[in-house]
């Protein structure tokens, strides 16, 4: 591929495989044998070899894409930070008037919004329950009465942290899970060294026990002292992050004791099969686009981070998103960044 600009202003330069220039760029960047549109000025890959004919000396390719990526920003960027914050503040409810007062309208916002963390994570652009509950809502409970329900699973699924997800989009994060080398079955997971000694022992207890109070599998499974608490907790986190535990319900509100259960035991069959269909291209498509309309807006490299893909599957993935309209890749004003837009956010700023 050869990367040719449209510029005007011609006078003196670099010469090579782009024309000189020193006025501004017109077009965007094309296949020098198709002539059809490949990407955007700032997120092009630029190859070339050239010096200037004033001075003689060679040019830093680096730099060069650097000043490019530049000028089409402040050509091309129609979106602020302000005007998405606007955006997630209106869908995420965090209004006085707008606030979750019960376990039934977070199964609602959880439906809009897909995903949900439980607490505050400043570089996580999700929507917080902490912060959209009302002032004295039980919030605590809820998420533990909404999977006994199973009207929402919380699972440690984005970068391991406490997170609601609807039952709609929870098919595609355990479609992703097994299609990435995951397996349904404890016993799989441990047999491939995939899963700890200690978080194997708790999933055979509860399956041969049964849903069991937090308090009774800990004094069940591991002896008295701080240490082994620590372990078994770290178990549990582990557990809980593979899809192998769930909470099922509270044996003790006031003090919040919760009882747990194997995933397959309360994962319903009908979203057990959707997960077991899907490809993982589907999955991970079906969480960026719920990911995007809920953030309304992120830089490109933070899509990958927070669910722990590897870039090229989602560079990949991404451009056949683009590609078929559900997201699209635009600038923000005073940042360099190429970001992810949700098409919700590109009307009228």
């Amino acid at each position: 591929m050869v990367a040719i600009y449209a510029m005007d202003s011609m006078k003196g330069g670099i010469k090579g495989t782009f024309m000189d220039f020193a006025g501004g760029i017109s077009s965007m960047i094309y296949d020098s044998g198709s002539k059809h549109p490949l990407c955007d000025p700032a997120r092009a890959v630029i190859y070339w070899s050239g010096e200037d004919t004033r001075t003689g000396r060679g040019h830093n390719p680096w730099r060069a894409y650097q000043t490019v990526a530049s000028q089409a920003n402040h050509m091309t960027a129609r979106l602020s930070k302000k005007h998405i914050r606007k955006y997630q503040c209106s869908l995420w409810r965090v209004g006085r008037g707008q606030r979750l007062k019960t376990p039934e309208q977070t199964a609602d916002f959880l439906d809009e919004v897909g995903m949900c963390l439980l607490f505050a994570c400043r570089d996580i652009p999700l929507p917080k329950i902490y912060d959209c509950a009302a002032d004295d809502a039980d919030w605590w409970a809820w998420k533990d009465l909404l999977q006994q329900g199973r009207q929402a699973y919380n699972g440690r699924l984005v970068r391991r942290k406490a997170t609601l997800v609807s039952m709609k989009l929870l098919p595609a994060f355990y479609a992703a899970y097994l299609t990435a080398g995951g397996h349904a079955m404890h016993e799989e997971e441990y047999y491939w060294g995939k899963l700890g000694e200690l978080a194997n022992r708790i999933a055979q207890y509860l399956e041969r026990h049964g849903p069991t109070p937090v308090d009774v599998l800990r004094r069940a499974i591991v002896s008295p002292g701080k240490e082994h608490t620590r372990r078994f907790h770290s178990a549990l986190f582990e557990l809980q992050s593979k899809f192998k535990i769930v909470s099922v319900g509270l044996e003790d509100k006031s003090w919040g004791i919760r009882v747990l259960d194997l995933f397959v035991n309360w994962v319903p069959s009908k979203v057990e099969r959707r997960a077991e269909n899907m490809s993982r291209d589907e999955a991970i498509q079906r969480i960026s686009a719920a990911f995007l309309h809920t953030a309304g807006a992120v830089p490109e490299a933070t899509l990958h981070r927070t669910f722990g893909w590897s870039c090229a599957e989602t560079t990949r993935l991404v451009d056949s998103l683009v590609f078929a309209g559900t997201l699209a890749r635009e600038h923000v004003r005073g940042d360099e960044q190429v970001w992810l837009v949700s098409p919700r956010l590109t009307g009228p700023v």
